[in-house]
């Protein structure tokens, strides 16, 4: 198994990485479809935190009360993951996803 600190490591970078490429979208762009894309980049966002957590939080401990506490996960998933992007569109603001 890898060493945790270089899978913390990893994660970090990778989160950073994310991070930069949609701080330079503006906010009235997230919500557009580009043709043949079918999604947008503020579901690709919500649908991007709820696989952290599912991933990266469920899977490993199991449900974490204080994260349920901060995030919406239930709702998160009927726009994020269940719904098509379109239902998605202008639900939650870019700075809150």
């Amino acid at each position: 198994m890898e060493d945790p600190r270089t899978l913390h490591r990893q994660s970090k970078d990778a989160f950073g990485w994310g991070k930069k490429l949609i701080e330079g979208v503006p906010e009235e762009m997230w919500y557009t479809m580009p043709e043949g894309m079918g999604t947008h980049l503020a579901w690709q966002v919500g649908h991007l935190a709820l696989s952290c957590y599912y991933h990266s939080v469920m899977v490993i401990t199991g449900h974490q009360p204080e994260v349920l506490q901060k995030v919406a996960v239930k709702e998160y998933n009927e726009y994020y993951n269940t719904a098509q992007p379109e239902k998605s569109i202008h639900v939650h603001s870019p700075k809150k996803l």
